[in-house]
């Protein structure tokens, strides 16, 4: 697990060890604490909201950037999985998420649901230039 907020860090890793889950929590910004390499599936709840004012830590929880996207994005270019599951909302630019996707390879699917007055859209993914053979 990796979060830039060092607070909800050390939340999961006090959570993971009360719940006797063996968790490696890492405390950094996206993935670069990392060294490049390839992972098979890439999880991702990303702050979604497009808000791009991050004066505490606890916006960076809920803010995506100006389109909602930014943070995925910048995600999804920095890590190489075979398969990708991510979220994202009809309250930031869609359309840009989208475009982004297609022009980069990605074949996905995806499931909307309406939570109150936004729709949040589950996307499972395979990155076609990475991938290594069937799904």
């Amino acid at each position: 697990m990796i979060d830039v907020n060092p607070q909800a860090a050390e939340a999961s890793l006090c959570s993971s060890r009360l719940n006797k889950v063996d968790v490696n929590v890492l405390n950094c910004d996206l993935l670069t604490c990392l060294r490049k390499f390839k992972v098979d599936v890439g999880i991702f709840n990303p702050p979604y909201l497009p808000f791009e004012e991050y004066t505490t830590w606890l916006h960076y929880s809920w803010s995506g950037g100006k389109t909602g996207n930014n943070v995925l994005i910048k995600f999804l270019q920095s890590l190489r999985a075979g398969r990708y599951y991510f979220l994202a909302s009809s309250l930031g630019d869609l359309d840009e998420l989208m475009t982004f996707l297609s022009k980069s390879g990605f074949a996905f699917r995806s499931k909307t649901k309406v939570i109150g007055f936004e729709e949040l859209v589950a996307f499972e993914g395979v990155d076609d230039k990475s991938s290594t053979g069937g799904t």
